[in-house]
């Protein structure tokens, strides 16, 4: 539409109104807010995080046996002695990531 006229018909309706006081007149009316949250999405977050957590003391052991097995296989990819990952001090979401990627190759 760059450097093309457009029928008069379709210009708007609005053409010869102030929009700046039809918008203040409309806030007086509605009293626009910003987009608040309701406090249900925080609940919900919470509510994931505790799961998350509940998933992850669920799998410590698991981690820690699937560690120990490919230790023993020796698919840990070293020579000698490995260190065992401090399970107690992963966060939550690294240790089903662990778990993800250990059960993977189990399979």
């Amino acid at each position: 539409m760059v450097g093309k006229s457009i029928p008069k018909s379709d210009d708007t309706y609005l053409s010869d109104m102030d929009l700046r006081e039809g918008f203040l007149k409309l806030n007086n009316v509605l009293k626009l807010k910003p987009n608040v949250a309701n406090g249900r999405v925080g609940s919900v977050e919470r509510l994931a995080q505790k799961i998350c957590d509940a998933i992850a003391e669920h799998f410590k052991p698991t981690v820690r046996q699937l560690i120990m097995q490919e230790m023993a296989q020796g698919k840990a990819g070293t020579i000698g002695l490995m260190e065992m990952p401090n399970v107690d001090k992963m966060s939550s979401e690294e240790i089903i990531d662990l778990y993800l990627k250990l059960s993977k190759g189990k399979k």
